[in-house]
């Protein structure tokens, strides 16, 4: 039950004009977007392709996502996600609605990855605070947390280390377990 009749533009605005029933007005905006930027591609870099049926992983879905990596300004990783997502979601739907499309044009492995952000050290001074009350608290998670930041403090680090934690003298907490 093949219903591709009509171009591309007509299909993919059709189906958007029925999302847009009942989606928000800015995840419509969203699609439009997707559906405009991916088909200004497909008409630039592939003219030749009219139907939902032409549609090809390789060349024209790895293609698009070539091309949106070499946009100037570059889009960000998320942005590219996003419009992957998109156009995923836009393609599932028509093919759940009878339309012929090839499956998994769009797979997981075609994602960017997200960046992963580091923390931002604390200030010295809170830096500081933390310690002291970590200190303060001398228990084993207070204590574990001191030495993955901090390390086993000794004389030779400007200070002088702890005699006890956890009730155990330093010597004893020192010595290597046996495993």
């Amino acid at each position: 039950m093949s219903q591709s009749k009509g171009s591309l533009e007509q299909i993919f605005e059709a189906h958007v004009q029925t999302l847009a029933l009942t989606l928000r007005r800015d995840t419509v905006t969203n699609y439009r977007c997707v559906v405009h930027r991916f088909l200004g591609y497909l008409q630039t870099a592939f003219p030749q392709v009219r139907r939902l049926t032409q549609l090809r992983r390789d060349p024209h879905l790895l293609g698009w996502f070539r091309w949106m990596c070499e946009q100037d300004p570059p889009l960000s990783n998320k942005t590219r996600g996003d419009y992957l997502l998109g156009l995923r979601r836009l393609l599932d739907d028509l093919a759940a609605n009878g339309h012929a499309i090839q499956p998994e044009l769009i797979r997981r492995e075609d994602f960017p990855p997200l960046p992963q952000y580091l923390p931002r050290p604390l200030p010295p001074q809170d830096d500081q605070r933390l310690r002291d009350e970590l200190r303060r608290t001398d228990d084993l998670p207070a204590n574990a947390l001191l030495l993955t930041r901090h390390g086993i403090p000794g004389p030779d680090a400007g200070g002088s280390a702890p005699q006890t934690m956890n009730g155990y003298q330093r010597d004893e907490w020192l010595q290597p377990h046996p495993p």
